[in-house]
């Protein structure tokens, strides 16, 4: 399952997260949102996009279980 979902409206791209229960930026959720945000990119009818928080948050941040692990770091991480 994937925990990031792309969806598009006339010219408007959205990807909502979906890595609950806070929508942490775990390194599964980080790989998810740059596919979508390429693929955006890639599609020259889409003009704006939007990020949104599915379920309870938003994004509660980073994903602690991942601290001083090599998906911490990983490509693509949000530093």
């Amino acid at each position: 399952m994937s925990t990031a979902e792309y969806s598009v409206r006339g010219a408007v791209a959205a990807i909502t997260f979906n890595n609950p229960p806070m929508n942490t930026l775990a390194h599964a959720l980080r790989v998810d949102v740059l596919g979508c945000v390429q693929k955006a990119i890639d599609d020259p009818a889409i003009e704006a996009l939007v990020l949104i928080g599915g379920g309870r948050a938003f994004c509660a941040g980073a994903e602690i279980r991942e601290f001083n692990t090599p998906a911490g770091v990983e490509y693509p991480n949000s530093r």
